[in-house]
């Protein structure tokens, strides 16, 4: 059944509270789940109308190799869209839209199984496997999903509770059908196949050699894949499909459906609506590909709204980093007059860290990239680091104290 939410007409005064009703899994949602966002956050405030994020012919990646001119047409396309947008749509990507199709398909019959049949592959410490109880800032996003690794496994940072060792874990893909697995792991291939020519693209627009890509993401087995299902709800401006979040890893790529949703965050702090294209997939540039280019290439803000008369579904690949690789500012983009502006980060446990805030209820302010930012007077992570190892008198978890080893940058000492 669609999870539904009421808006609390009563006499208590609550603004925008929520009834009780069945949701989408059967059980009863609440105020206390925290679906609800605060005044600020929520969609129907400063929404842009107008305005088209970037459309790439990457089919040119190929053709333009023999064409000086036209690659360099294509690689100044590329790096307009990373540094002014964040965002672009691709054409001419090589995807089947049979596949495409097919798996559409897949993930509706998937989210439409019986409770049951989907906890069975229920995902487990930041694993992979279905889930519906995500959260963006402490609150509930308005969705389901299904995550898989593009590697048949997904290898991570763990540490032991017990003897307090730092080792390797590793996850392995769940499937609730044979039918479903064929269907994934086929444009998994595919979606891989594109990422690793858009981030070479990326790179090859910024001057940089393609032995230092190789440094970086030649080895990973982290990049996931996800189905994304945002059930209806009968008061959309009151909650979010996704919050506002940046992603995580180099670039993402979003296969939306017809019905739209996904919306980024402008420069001038509005929000922009982009318009689905259900053949034509979203780039977005995510956290890694930011620091590795000292902030040459944005990771944008984006959310997913959601709305009362019908269901959206959407894909999302995670190209990503290995899980050892500590990642900073490249040496051939830094200088005197542009210093560093992060400071090396374990991409595995910061990956780590972003996956418990989206598990688990903190008590501490969420980690982002300006958590490793250089601040004036030393490293903030998630504001100013005392001696004492807390925030404003707020413990920090040992994970997020243990994974920074860097030197200071000369303008910093």
């Amino acid at each position: 059944m669609a999870a539904v939410a009421k808006q609390d007409n009563s006499v208590n005064g609550r603004e925008g509270g929520v009834e009780v009703e069945q949701g989408w899994e059967g059980v009863e949602i609440e105020r206390e789940e925290g679906f609800l966002r605060p005044l600020e956050q929520r969609p129907c405030r400063g929404v842009q109308e107008g305005g088209v994020i970037p459309v790439i012919d990457v089919g040119a990646a190929v053709s333009a190799g023999v064409n000086p001119a036209a690659r360099r047409a294509l690689l100044a396309q590329v790096k307009h869209a990373c540094q002014e947008w964040g965002f672009f749509h691709v054409a001419n990507h090589g995807i089947p839209l049979s596949l495409i199709h097919r798996l559409r398909q897949a993930s509706k019959e998937f989210f439409q199984l019986p409770s049951e049949v989907k906890l069975q592959v229920k995902k487990h410490a930041g694993g992979l496997g279905y889930y519906q109880g995500q959260l963006t800032n402490n609150i509930r996003d308005w969705r389901e999903v299904f995550d898989m690794s593009a590697c048949g496994y997904l290898e991570l940072p763990h540490t032991d509770p017990l003897t307090n060792k730092v080792g390797t874990k590793i996850f392995h893909n769940q499937w609730p059908s044979d039918a479903i697995r064929e269907i994934c792991e086929e444009y998994m291939r595919e979606a891989k196949r594109l990422a690793f020519t858009l981030t070479k693209l990326m790179w090859e627009s910024l001057g940089l050699p393609p032995t230092r890509f190789e440094d970086y993401f030649g080895q990973s087995k982290t990049h996931r894949f996800r189905f994304n299902h945002y059930p209806v709800c009968s008061t959309p401006d009151l909650v979010l499909g996704v919050g506002a979040h940046t992603d995580v890893g180099a670039l993402t790529v979003l296969l939306q459906d017809e019905v739209g949703g996904l919306q980024i965050k402008q420069k001038d702090g509005q929000w922009l609506d982009v318009h689905p294209d259900p053949t034509s997939p979203v780039i977005n540039v995510a956290d890694v590909m930011q620091v590795l280019t000292n902030d040459k290439y944005r990771s944008v803000e984006h959310r997913v709204v959601v709305n009362r008369k019908v269901d959206r579904y959407s894909f999302s690949y995670s190209y990503n980093a290995a899980s050892g690789i500590d990642v900073a500012p490249i040496s051939e983009l830094v200088n005197e007059n542009n210093p560093p502006k992060y400071k090396p980060i374990n991409w595995g446990k910061y990956t780590m860290l972003r996956i418990d805030s989206s598990l688990n209820t903190l008590e501490f302010e969420h980690t982002t990239l300006r958590s490793f930012c250089w601040d004036v007077g030393g490293f903030v992570l998630g504001g100013r680091l005392n001696s004492g190892g807390d925030i404003g008198g707020v413990a920090l978890p040992p994970s997020a104290l243990s994974c920074h080893h860097c030197v200071v940058p000369k303008h910093q000492q």
